[in-house]
């Protein structure tokens, strides 16, 4: 595919992802890989299993394939920014999109337009619930295997070659699972018999010899979440054709001093301080999910109050370009739009495109209602207002060069985005949280 046009729909689709995933619970974990952000690939991996450790070089289903795919684009959008990542994120849905999804557009579109309008009901005096993040112990060791996981190594046991699986083994298996007669996943990946997580499967798989195929009927556990895919027909009957390929070896690295210097990108340098690093991690991410949450109940309480007139134009129009978006992601994984939404989102198109709608209605209330507070609260970017902000954006999107940011991002879009966020910033100065 041409370089130029790969990173188009790689901007076009990280986009597409950011509408939705206020509204799409599935959407983060559907287009991971796909359309995630690049920034804590070391640290962060939503791809790992619990049970079904995959084996990089050797995978094989489709969901691997996109995933094969994404790493490199995302190598290719790490060396070249091609890929950006929306400005004023946190505003869930318009704050997602307020720079980088309506390309069609430009970010002054709305402000330009004269034929819509609204009627800013109340938005001073809000009040709104939150409760307090901690981050316990176990999260953080959970986070620590996570990471670990991810960048342990296995190796391929020769000398097991046509000899009989144990308990203890971990065995590289090519399998493809059906249910009432109908593929529903496909891949492979290494299997560790005698954990309990599967015990139908890791039973069917031992005292098998190496280099065989074998039929295992089993009903998957419905706490099972080690094969994509099966997690939504959990507690039901699957038929799974199986290749056991090889024994593997599996290398967990040591969480020393070059281990954590390397997830962490140099931001952490002691194993000795690991741990803390991560509970702040953890704590922010927490926190951020917090804000977000309490932007969204904000806003939702002063579109309820406020009356839009004349929107439906602007609706079809931001419409039209999100579709059309999501189109060009179908055609960039060579799937139709019917399975390119009901593999990543679980909708078929109908529901897809009314979802869609729902979401671009949104966008456009939040957006008018933020233009107009801005307007009647005449908030403006002072100098030191405009540096808090530059250093907070250089910050979240690992900028050293502020004209290299502004000249990436357009300067309209970077004081468009200090403007909404100013506003964001005088909702919530202006109403009384209660915690819960």
């Amino acid at each position: 595919m041409d370089d130029n046009i790969k990173s188009d729909i790689t901007r076009e689709n990280e986009a597409s992802e950011k509408v939705l995933e206020g509204n799409m619970s599935q959407a983060d974990e559907a287009l991971n890989g796909a359309f995630a952000d690049t920034d804590n690939d070391d640290v962060t991996d939503k791809d790992l299993r619990k049970h079904t450790e995959n084996d990089s070089g050797d995978r094989n289903s489709s969901e691997d394939k996109i995933n094969d795919r994404s790493k490199a684009e995302k190598t290719d959008d790490k060396e070249t920014k091609s890929s950006k990542k929306p400005l004023n994120k946190k505003i869930l849905i318009i704050a997602g999109v307020i720079a980088a999804v309506l390309l069609a557009f430009g970010i002054r579109y709305l402000i330009n337009r004269n034929d819509t309008k609204v009627i800013l009901g109340q938005y001073k005096g809000l009040e709104y619930s939150y409760v307090e993040v901690t981050v316990t112990d176990a999260e953080v060791e959970e986070k620590i295997k996570s990471i670990v996981d991810a960048k342990t190594t296995y190796k391929k046991l020769e000398d097991r070659n046509g000899t009989k699986t144990k308990n203890g083994d971990i065995v590289n298996c090519t399998y493809k699972a059906n249910y009432e007669g109908r593929l529903v996943e496909e891949g492979t990946g290494n299997f560790s018999i005698g954990t309990g997580e599967f015990v139908e499967f890791e039973n069917a798989i031992t005292d098998k010899i190496i280099g065989e195929t074998i039929t295992v009927v089993a009903v998957i556990p419905k706490d099972y979440k080690g094969i994509k895919n099966l997690e939504n027909i959990a507690g039901r009957e699957i038929n799974f054709e199986v290749k056991l390929n090889y024994v593997s070896e599996k290398n967990v690295p040591e969480v020393n001093d070059e281990f954590v210097k390397n997830v962490t990108d140099g931001k952490c340098t002691e194993a000795a301080a690991f741990e803390d690093y991560i509970r702040q991690e953890l704590l922010d991410t927490k926190n951020e999910a917090k804000e977000a949450q309490i932007i969204k109940d904000l806003t939702t309480q002063i579109i309820r109050n406020s009356t839009f007139k004349n929107i439906d134009k602007m609706v079809d129009e931001y419409y039209d370009t999100m579709y059309q978006t999501y189109e060009s992601g179908a055609k960039h994984f060579e799937l139709s739009m019917e399975d390119y939404v009901q593999q990543f989102y679980s909708l078929n198109v109908d529901e897809f495109k009314k979802k869609l709608r729902e979401t671009m209605v949104e966008l456009v209330k939040e957006q008018l209602v933020l233009k107009e507070i801005v307007k009647v609260e005449k908030l403006e970017i002072s100098p030191e207002k405009y540096d808090e902000y530059m250093a907070k954006y250089l910050q979240e999107y690992d900028y050293d060069d502020k004209e290299a940011f502004i000249e990436y991002y357009g300067r309209d879009s970077v004081e468009e985005s200090m403007l909404y966020d100013y506003a964001i910033e005088f909702v919530i100065k202006n109403a009384k949280g209660n915690a819960r």
